[in-house]
């Protein structure tokens, strides 16, 4: 990383980027930059599945769907202790509190830093069984849009997991795909669209999990 470097320091001043980043996402100019020097080795998945959430998130879900599932990992506070939602939220909560952020930024980093500590926990996306077939793949990539839509729809977001955050980030990252993003785009607006989820039960609007 060099702090000279004008591709990297257009949108932050040398001195500005946290000590600890290991990417940032740039909205001005649509570019997501990644630190590789930072990343531990092992680490880069769930490095990169996080800045998708930043550079495709409330972009290609339609209205309100990116703030129900944010309303979701909020909820996973009231899991269980040892639980995995339990877990991927208070460490997501954690680095969210460490940031010092708060609002909107507070509730989309919480978000993707769910999804980054999902997959370092261990958890896959579920396509990836299903790269060795492009029709395969791209049909487990749609389904795994519909199970989460499936959630919304039915007004079923308690039973959303870490896995269906896992799956809905890989499938986000495919939007970019020259052959194929087109179709998962237009999988994740029509089957997305219209659903209309209830908030979460037992989740307080104004409440902020882990005391931020």
């Amino acid at each position: 990383y060099d702090p000279n470097d004008p591709d990297i320091t257009h949108s932050q001043k040398a001195g500005e980027l946290p000590e600890l980043a290991q990417a940032f996402h740039d909205r001005q100019s649509g570019t997501t930059y990644f630190l590789a020097d930072r990343i531990p080795a092992g680490k880069e998945a769930s490095v990169f599945l996080h800045e998708v959430v930043h550079r495709h998130g409330r972009s290609h879900l339609p209205e309100g769907q990116f703030d129900a599932l944010v309303g979701q990992v909020k909820a996973w506070e009231g899991h269980a202790q040892g639980s995995t939602e339990r877990s991927i939220h208070d460490k997501a909560a954690g680095r969210v509190a460490a940031a010092g952020v708060s609002g909107p930024v507070a509730d989309e980093e919480l978000f993707a830093y769910a999804v980054e500590e999902a997959v370092a926990m261990g958890v896959q996306p579920s396509a990836m069984a299903h790269e060795g077939s492009a029709e395969a793949w791209l049909q487990a990539v749609v389904q795994s849009i519909q199970r989460v839509a499936d959630k919304l729809i039915g007004n079923s977001l308690a039973q959303l997991g870490g896995q269906d955050l896992v799956d809905l980030a890989y499938a986000l990252a495919q939007v970019e795909r020259p052959e194929l993003g087109a179709v998962v785009a237009q999988a994740l607006q029509e089957s997305l669209q219209g659903a209309v989820p209830a908030p979460p039960q037992g989740l307080d609007e104004d409440r902020t999990p882990g005391g931020w």
